[in-house]
């Protein structure tokens, strides 16, 4: 059986995951914190980590699939 290539992501595609990942956790944030009634000043950090967990994890995919790609 013949292994299929992985695909690599380019560069565009990752960031527009990581860019639409920031505004859902950011616009998902913000609306619980006004339906709660919470101060806003915590959520930057939350949409912001949640931005640099999914760009590690885009980059590190993006990495191994070029490194079997070089390698077959």
């Amino acid at each position: 059986m013949a292994e299929e290539k992985p695909q690599v992501m380019g560069w565009g595609t990752l960031i527009a995951i990581v860019v639409g990942t920031g505004l859902a956790v950011g616009m998902s944030l913000g609306l619980l914190g006004g339906a709660l009634g919470i101060s806003s000043s915590w959520f930057g950090s939350g949409a912001g980590g949640s931005m640099g967990v999914v760009g590690a994890l885009l980059i590190a995919r993006r990495q191994r699939a070029l490194a079997a790609q070089n390698k077959a």
